[in-house]
């Protein structure tokens, strides 16, 4: 079973940013680095899991919370006596 090794420029695009940019996220994933010429190389599964650690799904659930705190923290005890007064 051969896996797909990506370059400098494979990586470039899939990820959308510039040749300098993928050889600074290269140093932070697992790669292949080749004697000659110092080449190095990422396999494709590793890219994706490199992807995927660092992908930030947003939680509504945090967000539900944090609003049903508003009404009873501190500033809201302020607003109220604020408005009484």
């Amino acid at each position: 079973m051969t896996e797909k090794l990506l370059k400098r420029e494979d990586i470039a695009k899939i990820l959308c940013v510039s040749l300098t940019t993928a050889s600074r996220y290269m140093d932070q994933m697992p790669c292949f680095r080749f004697k000659e010429g110092g080449h190095k190389r990422v396999k494709e599964a590793d890219l994706m899991a490199w992807i995927s650690s660092r992908t930030v799904v947003p939680c509504t659930e945090r967000k539900k919370a944090a609003k049903r705190s508003e009404s009873t923290g501190p500033r809201a005890v302020w607003k109220i006596e604020r408005k009484r007064a």
